[in-house]
């Protein structure tokens, strides 16, 4: 290790350009504080030569190219580990910009001229010195792990001899399980070329010890429903002297500890979930005292029976009876008519109407019940019976039809006469189909439970298209001939529209089924003759103009 300066303060011409600085050097140093690239010619410098001075292993510069750092009355300390100690004169003029490291006693310079710069350098580029420890212990039980914590210093490789013929390791701090016991030695040597002292070795001895002891139990639930009783039995591994180890078990419920080889059976309180912990204990064994927990669980479950029950009120109607239960695993159900299923939620119709008693059951063998049932009633009617006839069953041309209900058990009706129109009456009034051809005429019977029976059957007119209207009427609500009606067959469209004499229009209708009753604005009017126009359009297309009087009459 060598360390000089140079520049103009040197009085003799001496300068450090042209110092030789090798590319192996770190590229930084805290702070920046030495430099690998440029120099002044006035800064310190500092080479370190391989054994024997064979190469160089090192080099750098201190300073700043504008300062004249040099040794006035300082001097140099080499420690044999690698570390320089230099005392420099710099920061002459009263300077504060050397380079400093953070934390240094002073970053700037008190004085208005020199000052001291006080340089540790730790090359570690010393001897390589070998050094470990082993962990957790020297002495452990087979089959568990060492591991070994390097502690050398400036080594570049390790070689790791366990002692036990194992192959040699060359990782930094390894990791190493023996398969027998005994004692064995454990070598390590390091090695650096670039150092003084290039090998070094260190020994360590560890005892592998086979008595040891392993804490093991199976439990067994005896029930899971009150009581709640649980088996041991002790299933541990003992050292080499079987009859020096003891056992403590807590079993996690509050109760006193048993100590023994096995303990009795035990009851627990109520049900939830309990830690057991078996402590061993062999004053011989080298990993004593061990333990081990288990858990058991004392569900208390029961099995319940429950079902969204269908709404089913007529005979025939298929259900869904779906299963609600909780915990089940199997499932009957006996519908009361003599069927059953073990489905889980099974689809039923029954066949006639009566009133019937349901069971549900579910099971589940596992639980403390094992068995739940559920239990309703359930009445069915029958269904009603649609029908009716219609006249003219031959069609008459610009006849209604008339229909005649004759359906059994039903409370309301529905008819679709199957031209778009309908009605709910028992026995609707006729009806006058607008165009000639088949119809298909539906009743729907319906209980009041919602029962239903639809028929439908073909219903034939004969429609020829045509409109008119009475030449009188007398509005005198005696019942007969009180409104006054356009009258026809096949009409699409209409416009009917009644003028007074003086030819404002008191009454306007587009409705075949809305007639003029005689009054105008809430006022009757007096018998006399009154005008009309009637416009229709046919279903067929054609068309009919016709105006005139009709009388009105009281």
């Amino acid at each position: 290790y060598i360390s000089g300066w140079g520049g103009a303060t040197a009085g003799n011409g001496g300068s450090t350009t042209g110092m030789p600085i090798p590319t192996s050097n770190p590229a930084t140093t805290p702070n920046n504080i030495l430099k690998f690239s440029s120099t002044g010619g006035n800064d310190f410098y500092f080479i370190v030569l391989s054994r024997n001075a064979a190469t160089q292993l090192y080099g750098a510069y201190y300073g700043l190219s504008t300062n004249n750092e040099h040794v006035d009355g300082g001097t140099s300390r080499f420690d044999k580990t690698g570390v320089i100690y230099q005392a420099i004169c710099g920061g002459c003029g009263g300077l504060d910009t050397e380079p400093t490291t953070t934390g240094a006693f002073s970053n700037v310079n008190g004085s208005s001229n020199c000052n001291l710069i006080a340089l540790k350098i730790a090359f570690n580029l010393g001897s390589v010195e070998a050094d470990f420890t082993a962990s957790p212990s020297t002495v452990v039980c087979l089959g568990d792990p060492i591991t070994f914590l390097n502690n050398s210093s400036n080594a570049l490789t390790y070689e790791w001899d366990f002692g036990d013929g194992s192959p040699i390791n060359t990782q930094n701090s390894p990791t190493h399980t023996y398969t027998s016991g005994g004692t064995f030695q454990v070598k390590l040597i390091v090695r650096n070329p670039n150092v003084c002292r290039t090998v070094d070795s260190a020994f360590l001895t560890v005892t592998i010890d086979t008595n040891s002891i392993n804490a093991d139990f199976n439990v067994d639930i005896v029930d899971s429903c009150d009581p709640y009783t649980a088996t041991f039995s002790n299933i541990s591994k003992y050292g080499n002297t079987p009859g020096s180890a003891t056992f403590t078990w807590d079993f996690g419920d509050g109760s006193p500890q048993f100590t023994g080889t096995t303990p009795p059976t035990h009851t627990f309180p109520s049900k939830g979930t309990y830690t057991i912990k078996l402590f061993m204990d062999d004053p011989n064994a080298c990993n004593a005292p061990d333990s081990t927990t288990k858990t058991i669980t004392f569900n208390g479950s029961v099995v319940e029976a429950g079902w969204q029950f269908p709404d089913i009120k007529c005979a025939q109607d298929t259900a869904m009876f779906s299963n609600k239960s909780v915990n089940a695993t199997d499932y009957l159900w006996v519908f009361g008519d003599g069927d059953s299923s073990t489905a889980t939620s099974p689809v039923h119709a029954y066949d006639s109407a009566g009133t019937f008693i349901v069971t549900f059951y579910a099971f589940n063998p596992n639980t403390c019940n094992k068995v739940d049932s559920i239990q309703s009633t359930i009445s069915l009617r029958d269904n009603p019976i649609a029908n009716f006839v219609h006249a003219p069953v031959i069609p008459e041309t610009n006849e209604p039809v008339t229909f005649t209900n004759q359906s059994v058990d039903a409370d309301t009706y529905n008819w679709n006469f199957g031209d778009g129109t309908g009605s709910q009456d028992e026995n609707p009034p006729p009806h006058l189909y607008k165009k000639t051809g088949r119809y298909t005429v539906c009743l729907t019977a319906i209980t009041r439970e919602g029962c239903i029976d639809r028929l439908c059957k073909t219903v034939e007119a004969d429609v020829y298209p045509l409109a008119d209207l009475p030449n009188a009427f007398s509005p005198n609500k005696d019942g007969a001939n009180d409104v006054l009606y356009v009258r026809g067959s096949g009409i699409e469209e209409m416009v009917l529209k009644i003028y007074n004499r003086w030819g404002e229009v008191i009454f306007e209708t587009t409705d075949q089924d809305i007639g003029w009753d005689g009054t105008y604005k809430g006022k009757e009017q007096p018998m006399e003759s009154y005008g009309f126009v009637l416009d229709v359009t046919f279903i067929d297309g054609t068309s009919l103009h016709k105006s005139g009087n009709v009388t009105l009459l009281r």
